[in-house]
């Protein structure tokens, strides 16, 4: 049973859930799958499509679908997942490539790996109903500040505000700041707004590393600095096969001879060490203080460090 275990690999977005995920999906047997809870892509071959980001599955009117969608993906036989794929694309000239594409990728791949920090607020529930390793990924909330102004990346707090259940229960300490955010969302600027979302997603994994403390949480900061040996932990804990060739491409993908900044936001080859201070660079002293603040209370459990007197807010 183990071995079929699906993993879900969540956190905040800009966390490297996608550079964390990839690489444990290099794992003999595992099948990549991205973001089912993203709203503006569905997930292939299940015709599912979320209506709130960051979904909230006790919350959420589409538990039915959700619950279908993930049963799917991980049941379904390779042709019959491959033949949904072609189905959902519309029958044409590219089927039978697209068909056996999907099929060897499928074939002999019968533990799901679901990369989607999306599904952060849900991963409670992917860890009850289907038994997933769940893999947390956490990130300083300057970096993640400088990455959401990088990509011009703003957020509706509305997607928060109108699950109730998720309201009255795990953000019921920054309920009327969640309404504020919300209902007059002109009287925060784009950094105080970035910094409130990384302090309600990453109290979600406070809350979390209380409830579920034999997950995986990872900060990125720590994998950055040494990637072989940070993957190799979480192989090794995850129950994956590390082998000379993962270790090769780590190697390749985090060496000091890739650029420390990406072009865009998709996946990209970097220097994993030089990238930890390119926040130092996106943002102004203005801006670092603004976060500082907000990120502060909370910031403190996750980087204590960072919040003493050598503070990285000051540097």
């Amino acid at each position: 049973m183990a071995r079929n275990k699906p993993i879900l690999v969540t956190g905040s977005h800009r966390s490297g859930t996608t550079w964390v995920g990839r690489t444990l999906a290099r794992a003999d047997g595992v099948y990549y799958v991205n973001e089912p809870f993203n709203v503006d892509f569905p997930l292939d071959g299940t015709k599912l499509k979320v209506d709130t980001w960051f979904a909230h599955f006790a919350s959420s009117h589409q538990q039915s679908a959700i619950n279908d969608a993930v049963h799917t993906t991980m049941t379904w036989p390779a042709w019959r997942y491959a033949w949904q794929v072609c189905l959902d694309n519309g029958l044409d000239i590219k089927t039978p490539g697209r068909f056996a594409k999907y099929f060897s990728m499928r074939l002999f791949k019968n533990k799901m790996l679901f990369k989607d920090p999306l599904a952060l607020l849900s991963a409670d529930w992917f860890h009850e109903q289907w038994g997933a390793d769940v893999v947390v990924m956490i990130r300083n909330p300057f970096a993640f500040a400088a990455s959401l102004k990088t990509a011009i990346w703003a957020f509706d707090f509305n997607n928060f505000a109108r699950q109730t259940p998720l309201i009255e229960t795990r953000f019921k300490e920054y309920k009327s700041t969640i309404q504020a955010l919300a209902e007059q969302p002109d009287n925060f600027s784009f950094m105080q707004k970035s910094a409130w979302l990384w302090v309600l997603l990453h109290e979600i994994i406070r809350q979390y590393q209380q409830e579920y403390p034999h997950w995986q949480f990872c900060y990125h900061e720590e994998i950055s600095l040494e990637p072989a040996g940070g993957f190799s932990q979480l192989f090794n804990a995850l129950d994956l096969p590390f082998t000379a060739e993962t270790r090769a491409y780590i190697e390749k993908t985090t060496s000091s001879g890739n650029p420390s900044e990406a072009k865009g936001t998709n996946f990209q080859a970097r220097d994993a060490k030089a990238s930890l201070d390119t926040w130092k660079k996106r943002l102004t002293g203005d801006e670092i203080a603004i976060v500082s603040e907000i990120t502060k209370p909370l910031g403190e459990h996750f980087y204590p460090k960072m919040f003493t007197e050598n503070t990285a807010a000051k540097s």
